[in-house]
């Protein structure tokens, strides 16, 4: 600090001193002055700015949804049925079957001919010729000269020829052999009742009802009689048939759908902005002055 102002106290004794020795010199001289051109230059300021990006990021808060495929089940009852094999069984007539002869007839066709004149005639050309008589007559004299003169002729010749006429006719043909007739079979059942005082015509009236088998009567009188008839005999016939029997089951029955869903989530969302940039820069100006020197007196 003392040094500091110690300088400054010499610098203005400088001056005091420089001072007084131009106010002595311009007592002593005249100076002499001319205007010389010099050449000054300075500094002049301007505002020089420029565009810079800047980009800011911020999170913003956005719902974010997405598809996503769901299972969803239901239970549903439905109806099983199946098929069951049941056998069945029922009463019916035994059938007995056999061969016996049968004849068989029918029309067969047979071609029957026979030979019919007929009357065929075809066309014949024949030559036939006669005689032409022309008279002649040179040098006064005159004579019969005879010429031969022939042409075709066409006629019909016709004739008798045996022509064969045939005709289907049917006559019956007949063939016997053996096929299989079925039908149901009886048996004889008999038994005892006490039927003799009964007039005998019924009793001929149930022999007549039994057919060709004979039935043992008893003698009209005091005893006992043999009833009998004739029934079918049955016999058991089963057979499987299959039969549907159903139940009730039920189970899940399940389906996928799409099911939207939808988060919340932190989006960065960034924008960019062009921020001016502006310095000073200093640009050198100079021009030419004209300034007056004087000559100094000493």
């Amino acid at each position: 600090m003392k040094a500091a102002v110690t300088v400054t106290l010499l610098l203005a004794f400088a001056c005091v001193a420089t001072t007084a020795r131009e106010l002595q010199g311009k007592a002593k001289c005249e100076p002499k002055c001319r205007y010389v051109t010099k050449q000054k230059c300075k500094d002049v300021p301007r505002e020089e700015c420029t565009q810079t990006p800047v980009t800011n990021c911020n999170d913003v808060p956005k719902e974010k949804c997405t598809t996503v495929p769901e299972q969803k089940c239901t239970p549903v009852t439905t109806k099983v049925c199946s098929l069951v094999p049941k056998k069945e069984c029922v009463d019916v007539e035994k059938i007995e079957c056999k061969m016996v002869p049968k004849e068989t007839c029918v029309d067969a066709p047979t071609e029957v001919c026979e030979d019919v004149p007929e009357k065929k005639c075809k066309p014949v050309v024949e030559n036939k010729c006669h005689d032409v008589f022309t008279k002649v007559c040179k040098n006064g004299k005159c004579w019969t000269e005879t010429e031969k003169v022939c042409k075709d002729v066409s006629h019909e010749k016709c004739d008798f020829v045996n022509v064969p006429k045939c005709k289907t006719e049917y006559v019956p043909s007949c063939t016997t052999e053996e096929v299989e007739e079925c039908g149901p079979v009886f048996e004889e059942k008999c038994e005892e009742t006490d039927e003799a005082e009964k007039p005998y015509g019924k009793l001929k009236k149930f022999s007549k009802l039994l057919g060709d088998k004979k039935s043992k009567l008893s003698k009209f009188g005091g005893e006992k009689s043999k009833k009998c008839e004739q029934i079918a005999v049955f016999e058991k016939k089963c057979t499987t048939t299959d039969v549907e029997e159903c139940n009730d089951v039920t189970k899940d029955v399940c389906v996928t759908e799409d099911v939207t869903k939808c988060d919340t989530v932190l989006e960065q969302v960034c924008t960019t902005d062009n921020v001016k940039d502006c310095k000073t820069v200093y640009d050198k100006v100079c021009e030419d002055v004209q300034e007056r020197e004087c000559d100094k007196c000493y």
